[in-house]
């Protein structure tokens, strides 16, 4: 039996052997983020069934390509790899990450230190957008005021609450000028939170 395997491995045209392990998908000429430390950067990513099996320069990348490969030139546009657009918003996704994250703050304790610490780092009077909490975590649920945040922030505090209902909570230092007072009002009219 190991005698007839062996045959027929030799015996098969190598042409055949190459479809059967060739990747289907070949990407050369690409700047390939590659999130690997020790290999930031590559030219090419062969792929086989929906999946990675080589990542390369563009000459060890061709080097796998069989008769069935498709072989796209990527004329050095980025690849990402696991990129998914989940109907994400980026602007504002990217906002949310970067700002105080509220969501998962236990206590109207927690989150007034998570504002403070965040706002500690900010220029005076810079504007805190975003945060997203949800209000349902604390015991017992009920919406935070902006007297919870007047210590330990400048400026207006913004950001929507919990099942996407649009909330704001303002934490004012004089001078008002009119665009804040726009502000103020447009916040009162968003929730009934105490401003």
């Amino acid at each position: 039996m190991k005698f007839i395997l062996f045959v027929l491995l030799f015996v098969t045209p190598q042409s055949s052997l190459n479809s059967q392990i060739a990747p289907d998908l070949v990407l050369v000429n690409g700047r390939i983020w590659t999130v690997n430390e020790r290999q930031p950067e590559a030219e090419g990513v062969a792929c086989r069934d929906g999946r990675i099996i080589a990542v390369g320069t563009n000459a060890e990348v061709r080097r796998l390509v069989g008769s069935r490969t498709r072989v796209i030139d990527l004329g050095g546009r980025r690849v990402v790899p696991g990129f998914n657009d989940a109907h994400v918003h980026f602007h504002d996704g990217g906002r949310g990450i970067a700002s105080v994250q509220l969501r998962n703050a236990r206590s109207p304790e927690e989150f007034r230190e998570r504002i403070r610490a965040f706002a500690a780092k900010l220029p005076k009077g810079r504007w805190i957008t975003e945060g997203n909490w949800d209000h349902e975590n604390w015991q017992p649920a009920s919406l935070p005021t902006r007297q919870l945040i007047d210590a330990c922030s400048s400026g207006i505090f913004i950001c929507p609450v919990s099942a996407g209902v649009p909330a704001a909570l303002a934490s004012i230092d004089p001078p008002l000028d009119e665009g804040i007072l726009r502000m103020k009002k447009l916040c009162a009219s968003l929730a009934t939170l105490e401003l």
